[in-house]
């Protein structure tokens, strides 16, 4: 988490900003009201999505899912996966956001 400090300047959309542990002002092509004040709004929602390319393994407390080749199987387990239902599981994993801190 951040403090930005912002301030109005005269002139058509010229906006005053610095960061709260910085001494440098810096000033943006934006007017007060681009500026959201709402949390949502400020941080980015994708930082927990992954590369469907990096996701080898998914484990629970219960199964694991390994990569095997160009399809899933489970590890220690001689079950047959669901391949459908596998690919749906990992591209919602891989796609993971959240709305809310």
């Amino acid at each position: 988490m951040a403090t930005l400090l912002i301030g109005d300047a005269p002139g058509f959309r010229r906006l005053l900003a610095r960061p709260a542990t910085d001494a440098a002002v810096y000033e943006l092509t934006l007017a007060l009201s681009d500026v959201s004040n709402r949390r949502e709004d400020w941080f980015d929602s994708t930082l927990l999505q992954v590369p469907l390319a990096q996701l080898v393994r998914i484990e629970s407390t219960d199964w694991t899912l390994v990569k095997d080749g160009a399809g899933w199987r489970f590890d220690g387990n001689a079950a047959t996966v669901n391949q459908e239902q596998a690919k749906s599981l990992v591209t919602r994993l891989a796609n993971l956001t959240y709305r809310k801190v």
